[in-house]
Protein backbone atom coordinates (compact mmCIF):
# COMPACT_ATOMS: atom_id res chain seq x y z
CA UNK A 1 0.00 0.00 0.00
CA UNK A 2 1.60 3.50 -0.83
CA UNK A 3 2.11 6.43 1.59
CA UNK A 4 -0.28 8.80 -0.56
CA UNK A 5 -3.28 5.69 -0.23
CA UNK A 6 -2.59 4.98 3.32
CA UNK A 7 -3.38 8.61 4.02
CA UNK A 8 -6.19 8.79 2.06
CA UNK A 9 -8.17 5.71 3.72
CA UNK A 10 -7.13 7.54 7.16
CA UNK A 11 -9.06 10.70 5.75
CA UNK A 12 -12.24 8.67 5.78
CA UNK A 13 -13.02 8.36 9.47
CA UNK A 14 -11.74 9.42 12.54
CA UNK A 15 -11.17 5.15 13.42
CA UNK A 16 -9.47 5.08 10.36
CA UNK A 17 -7.10 8.28 11.31
CA UNK A 18 -6.55 6.53 14.39
CA UNK A 19 -5.15 3.39 13.33
CA UNK A 20 -2.95 5.50 10.78
CA UNK A 21 -1.70 7.92 13.36
CA UNK A 22 -0.88 4.61 15.95
CA UNK A 23 0.97 2.67 12.93
CA UNK A 24 3.26 5.98 12.18
CA UNK A 25 4.06 5.71 16.44
CA UNK A 26 5.33 2.85 16.41
CA UNK A 27 7.28 3.40 12.76
CA UNK A 28 8.83 6.29 14.52
CA UNK A 29 9.98 3.89 18.14
CA UNK A 30 10.74 1.06 16.03
CA UNK A 31 13.34 3.46 14.31
CA UNK A 32 14.36 5.12 17.13
CA UNK A 33 15.12 1.62 18.97
CA UNK A 34 17.22 0.85 15.56
CA UNK A 35 18.97 3.70 16.10
CA UNK A 36 19.79 3.06 19.74
CA UNK A 37 21.27 -0.84 19.12
CA UNK A 38 23.21 0.54 16.84
CA UNK A 39 24.75 2.84 18.71
CA UNK A 40 25.88 6.43 18.13
CA UNK A 41 26.85 7.60 14.91
CA UNK A 42 30.44 9.21 14.63
CA UNK A 43 30.57 12.21 12.61
CA UNK A 44 34.21 14.08 11.31
CA UNK A 45 34.67 17.44 10.93
CA UNK A 46 37.57 20.07 9.75
CA UNK A 47 36.89 22.61 12.27
CA UNK A 48 34.25 22.81 15.38
CA UNK A 49 32.76 26.25 13.61
CA UNK A 50 31.27 23.74 10.69
CA UNK A 51 30.97 20.69 13.08
CA UNK A 52 28.60 23.28 14.83
CA UNK A 53 26.51 24.30 12.72
CA UNK A 54 26.07 20.75 11.19
CA UNK A 55 24.54 19.77 14.58
CA UNK A 56 21.93 22.34 14.47
CA UNK A 57 21.20 21.89 10.69
CA UNK A 58 21.43 18.35 9.72
CA UNK A 59 18.19 15.69 10.79
CA UNK A 60 21.22 13.04 10.49
CA UNK A 61 23.16 13.80 13.49
CA UNK A 62 20.92 12.18 16.22
CA UNK A 63 20.90 13.17 20.24
CA UNK A 64 23.99 10.71 21.62
CA UNK A 65 26.00 11.02 18.14
CA UNK A 66 29.54 12.04 18.38
CA UNK A 67 31.20 15.17 16.68
CA UNK A 68 35.23 14.85 16.20
CA UNK A 69 37.52 17.30 14.98
CA UNK A 70 41.25 15.65 15.38
CA UNK A 71 42.55 19.36 13.93
CA UNK A 72 41.56 20.54 17.28
CA UNK A 73 41.55 17.70 19.28
CA UNK A 74 37.90 18.15 20.06
CA UNK A 75 35.45 15.46 20.91
CA UNK A 76 31.76 16.61 20.89
CA UNK A 77 29.01 14.32 22.10
CA UNK A 78 25.32 16.32 20.97
CA UNK A 79 22.74 16.48 24.46
CA UNK A 80 19.22 18.04 24.13
CA UNK A 81 20.88 19.30 20.58
CA UNK A 82 23.98 20.84 21.64
CA UNK A 83 27.53 19.25 20.78
CA UNK A 84 29.27 19.51 24.19
CA UNK A 85 32.83 18.45 24.31
CA UNK A 86 33.96 15.73 26.23
CA UNK A 87 37.95 16.55 25.92
CA UNK A 88 39.73 19.74 26.70
CA UNK A 89 40.17 21.07 23.65
CA UNK A 90 36.25 22.51 22.19
CA UNK A 91 36.63 25.20 20.13
CA UNK A 92 33.74 26.33 19.71
CA UNK A 93 31.49 23.22 21.42
CA UNK A 94 29.80 23.98 24.46
CA UNK A 95 32.25 22.77 27.44
CA UNK A 96 32.08 23.36 31.24
CA UNK A 97 29.45 20.55 31.83
CA UNK A 98 29.15 20.11 35.58
CA UNK A 99 28.68 16.62 36.24
CA UNK A 100 30.30 13.78 34.37
CA UNK A 101 28.51 13.00 30.83
CA UNK A 102 28.19 9.43 31.79
CA UNK A 103 25.64 10.57 34.43
CA UNK A 104 24.11 13.49 33.44
CA UNK A 105 20.34 12.87 32.24
CA UNK A 106 20.40 9.89 34.61
CA UNK A 107 23.08 7.94 32.05
CA UNK A 108 21.21 8.39 29.16
CA UNK A 109 25.16 9.48 27.09
CA UNK A 110 26.86 6.60 29.15
CA UNK A 111 27.21 4.53 25.94
CA UNK A 112 28.01 7.77 23.62
CA UNK A 113 30.72 8.29 26.38
CA UNK A 114 31.98 4.61 25.85
CA UNK A 115 32.10 5.23 21.91
CA UNK A 116 33.68 9.10 22.39
CA UNK A 117 36.81 7.02 24.84
CA UNK A 118 37.27 4.64 21.93
CA UNK A 119 37.73 7.28 19.39
CA UNK A 120 39.72 9.71 21.49
CA UNK A 121 42.36 6.41 21.97
CA UNK A 122 42.44 6.05 18.23
CA UNK A 123 43.63 9.44 18.22
CA UNK A 124 46.25 9.65 20.70
CA UNK A 125 43.48 11.72 22.63
CA UNK A 126 41.84 11.99 26.46
CA UNK A 127 38.89 12.56 27.96
CA UNK A 128 38.22 15.25 30.32
CA UNK A 129 38.85 13.75 33.55
CA UNK A 130 35.28 14.30 34.53
CA UNK A 131 34.26 12.07 31.69
CA UNK A 132 36.68 8.85 31.79
CA UNK A 133 35.46 5.74 32.64
CA UNK A 134 34.76 5.47 36.39
CA UNK A 135 36.04 9.02 37.07
CA UNK A 136 35.40 8.53 41.49
CA UNK A 137 34.48 4.40 41.13
CA UNK A 138 31.01 5.45 42.12
CA UNK A 139 28.05 3.68 41.06
CA UNK A 140 27.18 3.61 37.17
CA UNK A 141 23.77 3.35 35.22
CA UNK A 142 22.70 0.61 33.41
CA UNK A 143 19.55 0.43 31.20
CA UNK A 144 17.85 -2.62 29.91
CA UNK A 145 15.09 -3.86 28.26
CA UNK A 146 13.80 -6.28 30.87
CA UNK A 147 14.72 -7.52 34.54
CA UNK A 148 15.60 -10.78 33.01
CA UNK A 149 18.42 -9.26 30.92
CA UNK A 150 19.99 -7.18 33.86
CA UNK A 151 19.68 -10.05 35.90
CA UNK A 152 21.71 -11.81 33.37
CA UNK A 153 24.49 -8.94 32.35
CA UNK A 154 25.02 -8.22 36.70
CA UNK A 155 27.94 -10.37 36.33
CA UNK A 156 29.54 -8.77 33.39
CA UNK A 157 32.99 -7.20 34.08
CA UNK A 158 31.54 -3.73 32.68
CA UNK A 159 29.03 -3.86 35.48
CA UNK A 160 30.71 -3.26 39.02
CA UNK A 161 29.43 -3.98 42.71
CA UNK A 162 27.14 -0.91 43.47
CA UNK A 163 26.41 -0.29 39.98
CA UNK A 164 22.38 1.23 39.23
CA UNK A 165 20.23 -1.04 36.88
CA UNK A 166 17.00 0.37 35.73
CA UNK A 167 14.24 -1.35 33.22
CA UNK A 168 11.69 1.57 32.72
CA UNK A 169 9.41 -1.21 31.06
CA UNK A 170 8.93 -2.87 34.04
CA UNK A 171 9.05 0.14 36.58
CA UNK A 172 11.65 -1.42 38.50
CA UNK A 173 15.26 0.39 39.48
CA UNK A 174 18.15 -1.70 41.70
CA UNK A 175 21.66 -1.68 42.45
CA UNK A 176 23.79 -4.40 42.04
CA UNK A 177 24.97 -6.56 45.00
CA UNK A 178 28.79 -8.27 44.26
CA UNK A 179 26.32 -10.07 40.98
CA UNK A 180 22.65 -9.78 42.03
CA UNK A 181 20.73 -6.52 41.22
CA UNK A 182 18.05 -5.63 44.06
CA UNK A 183 15.47 -3.97 43.81
CA UNK A 184 14.62 -0.84 45.50
CA UNK A 185 11.00 -0.40 44.19
CA UNK A 186 7.90 -2.25 44.45
CA UNK A 187 8.06 -3.61 41.38
CA UNK A 188 10.89 -6.07 40.87
CA UNK A 189 10.73 -8.45 38.13
CA UNK A 190 13.71 -10.47 37.73
CA UNK A 191 15.27 -8.68 40.28
CA UNK A 192 16.27 -10.26 43.95
CA UNK A 193 13.74 -8.12 46.25
CA UNK A 194 14.52 -5.41 48.41
CA UNK A 195 12.99 -7.44 51.98
CA UNK A 196 15.85 -10.23 51.25
CA UNK A 197 18.68 -8.04 52.39
CA UNK A 198 17.67 -8.40 55.59
CA UNK A 199 17.63 -4.65 56.81
CA UNK A 200 17.57 -1.26 55.17
CA UNK A 201 19.54 -0.85 52.33
CA UNK A 202 21.39 1.51 53.66
CA UNK A 203 22.57 -0.02 56.68
CA UNK A 204 23.23 -3.30 54.60
CA UNK A 205 27.26 -4.66 54.26
CA UNK A 206 27.76 -1.58 57.05
CA UNK A 207 26.72 0.93 54.76
CA UNK A 208 28.98 0.21 51.52
CA UNK A 209 26.19 0.87 49.01
CA UNK A 210 24.71 3.94 50.60
CA UNK A 211 25.98 5.72 47.20
CA UNK A 212 24.14 3.50 45.23
CA UNK A 213 20.92 3.56 47.27
CA UNK A 214 20.84 7.47 46.98
CA UNK A 215 21.34 7.27 42.91
CA UNK A 216 19.12 4.46 42.58
CA UNK A 217 16.43 5.93 44.49
CA UNK A 218 16.82 9.65 42.95
CA UNK A 219 16.21 7.40 39.48
CA UNK A 220 13.50 5.71 40.52
CA UNK A 221 11.93 8.91 42.43
CA UNK A 222 12.09 11.10 39.02
CA UNK A 223 10.77 8.79 37.04
CA UNK A 224 7.80 8.04 39.05
CA UNK A 225 8.22 4.40 40.45
CA UNK A 226 7.13 3.43 43.96
CA UNK A 227 9.81 2.44 46.28
CA UNK A 228 9.84 -0.51 48.41
CA UNK A 229 9.50 -0.32 51.91
CA UNK A 230 12.57 -0.58 53.93
CA UNK A 231 10.68 -1.72 57.03
CA UNK A 232 10.07 -4.87 55.25
CA UNK A 233 13.43 -5.59 55.20
CA UNK A 234 13.92 -5.63 58.80
CA UNK A 235 10.29 -8.03 59.31
CA UNK A 236 11.08 -10.69 56.47
CA UNK A 237 14.54 -10.40 54.74
CA UNK A 238 16.20 -14.02 54.36
CA UNK A 239 20.22 -12.93 53.00
CA UNK A 240 20.35 -12.61 49.20
CA UNK A 241 21.91 -16.40 49.66
CA UNK A 242 18.51 -17.67 50.70
CA UNK A 243 15.19 -17.33 48.89
CA UNK A 244 15.36 -14.04 47.23
CA UNK A 245 17.45 -15.94 43.98
CA UNK A 246 14.95 -17.70 41.62
CA UNK A 247 17.84 -18.85 39.98
CA UNK A 248 18.88 -21.38 43.19
CA UNK A 249 18.00 -24.60 43.68
CA UNK A 250 17.58 -26.02 47.53
CA UNK A 251 21.68 -26.06 47.85
CA UNK A 252 21.93 -22.23 48.01
CA UNK A 253 22.62 -20.32 45.28
CA UNK A 254 22.69 -21.66 41.42
CA UNK A 255 26.35 -22.09 40.42
CA UNK A 256 26.83 -18.93 37.90
CA UNK A 257 26.32 -16.60 40.71
CA UNK A 258 28.14 -19.10 43.35
CA UNK A 259 31.50 -18.73 41.14
CA UNK A 260 30.93 -15.25 40.16
CA UNK A 261 31.13 -14.59 43.72
CA UNK A 262 33.76 -16.61 44.66
CA UNK A 263 35.64 -15.10 41.40
CA UNK A 264 34.43 -11.43 43.10
CA UNK A 265 36.38 -12.43 46.64
CA UNK A 266 33.35 -12.85 48.08
CA UNK A 267 31.54 -15.41 50.29
CA UNK A 268 28.56 -17.67 48.70
CA UNK A 269 27.72 -18.80 51.61
CA UNK A 270 27.53 -14.53 52.84
CA UNK A 271 27.60 -12.10 49.76
CA UNK A 272 27.47 -9.22 52.54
Amino acid sequence: MSKDYAERLAAASPLAAAAFQFGQVVEAVDHARAIAAAGPAVHRFDDTTEAYDASQCYDEIKDGDLLVVESEQAIAVLMDAYPVALTAGHGEFHSGLEESARTFREGRYAVSVDAAEAVAAELGLTLDAMHSTRPDDGPQVHRFDSTAEADAAADREEIADGDVVVVESERAVGFVVVVMPVAITEEHGAFRRYAGLGKPAREYSNGDYVRSVDLAEKIATDLGFPLADPAAAKVSGDGLNRHCCPCHGEGGLAPQHRESLEGRGRSPEDPS
